[in-house]
């Protein structure tokens, strides 16, 4: 979902089309059959774990592709340069 939400931002329109087709197609069969066997402990917590992994992966997936890299402009009269550095300071802005 990670990736999927990126490219909508982005206006990457086939992307997020493509992303969500297979997120949709997968959770229906994944939830599927965990409905299916709700007493199988087993199902749910690999279901739940499956979950947990993907955003984690996404979000390392991200990281790596820097999709989610944007641009911002903060103006301001009076402490612009103090904003800069404080900025620059935490890694943010180059």
């Amino acid at each position: 979902d990670t990736l999927r939400v990126l490219f909508i931002l982005r206006a990457r329109r086939p992307l997020a089309w493509i992303f969500g087709f297979f997120q949709s197609l997968i959770w229906v069969l994944a939830i599927t059959s965990v409905l299916a066997n709700l007493e199988n402990i087993w199902n749910l917590l690999a279901y739940a774990g499956g979950f947990a992994t993907g955003s984690v992966v996404g979000m390392l997936i991200e990281e790596r592709l820097a999709i989610g890299h944007g641009h911002m402009r903060i103006m301001s009269s009076k402490r612009g340069d103090a904003i800069a550095d404080s900025i620059r300071g935490a890694g943010y802005a180059a």
